[in-house]
């Protein structure tokens, strides 16, 4: 909540409101009160979350916060958190609320981030939702156009960018695979495209993998003969591409040559 743009004017214009609706996923509190009692942090020597505002904004907001006090809240609650034409929340009662309930650690900040057993609530702030589904979107479809732009062998190099082997894979799977990906992880197929000076590298390591020219041993150590290349394919690829290991990324890339020359005759 660092981050959150107050209007200090209680008085200010409305220009739209946000509707923040308090859902409870514990059955226990699907029909019971439950009661808040906002945190002391001794380091800002205030409420956890409240060191955004100072003792003249509690003041106007009409809302003052003392010792071991509690807010009840219920299934169902809503909060209306009022913006100004700038698109601050201006200052209100139910703003200081939003933030404590945020601070809150049964309380998760979205359904997305509710976890069983941890959180007996979240918040739904609809506009807030609807923000970041049309932001998620985007990136979709933004890798989207990426993939309609995309050759079939920078398809396939995704694949194994994913840790997959489409060694086997007909050109209609590799293209279903990779839409498949652009649904579920846009933001990482944009990622290989936009970053090609590293997916490349892992994509590398990866066809070693898949080709059998390297191996793991039993702990999941890439090894390229007796040679340990790392832990991971990231650590094989800064391992590989080190100059002071040239020989045997000219190897290693030599035979991966001869291995896809073999496949594509």
């Amino acid at each position: 909540m660092k981050d959150l743009k107050v209007n200090r004017k209680v008085d200010a214009a409305v220009a739209s409101t946000e509707t923040v609706n308090i859902i409870a996923e514990q059955r226990t509190y699907k029909t019971r009160p439950f009661y808040v009692t906002p945190i002391y942090d001794a380091e800002t020597r205030t409420y956890a979350g409240l060191n955004i505002f100072s003792k003249e904004d509690m003041e106007k907001a009409n809302f003052i916060v003392k010792e071991n006090e509690s807010y009840m809240l219920q299934n169902g609650d809503r909060l209306l958190l009022p913006k100004d034409n700038k698109g601050q929340y201006i200052l209100c009662r139910d703003l200081i609320l939003y933030v404590i309930y945020s601070a809150v650690p049964e309380i998760a900040l979205s359904r997305a981030e509710y976890k069983k057993g941890i959180h007996y609530f979240y918040l739904n702030n609809i506009e807030r939702n609807a923000v970041i589904e049309v932001s998620k979107k985007r990136i979709v479809g933004k890798a989207y156009t990426k993939l309609s732009e995309a050759s079939m062998k920078d398809m396939s190099d995704m694949l194994y960018y994913f840790g997959l082997t489409p060694l086997e894979y007909s050109a209609e799977v590799v293209e279903s695979k990779a839409y498949g990906f652009a649904d579920d992880s846009p933001q990482k197929v944009l990622d290989f495209f936009e970053r090609r000076s590293v997916s490349d590298r892992l994509v590398f390591v990866n066809k070693l993998i898949s080709y059998r020219l390297v191996s793991k041993d039993r702990n999941g150590y890439i090894m390229y003969d007796k040679v340990g290349l790392g832990n991971d394919v990231e650590s094989a690829a800064n391992f590989l591409y080190d100059e002071k290991n040239d020989k045997i990324f000219s190897a290693l890339a030599g035979a991966l040559d001869v291995k896809e020359g073999h496949k594509n005759n």
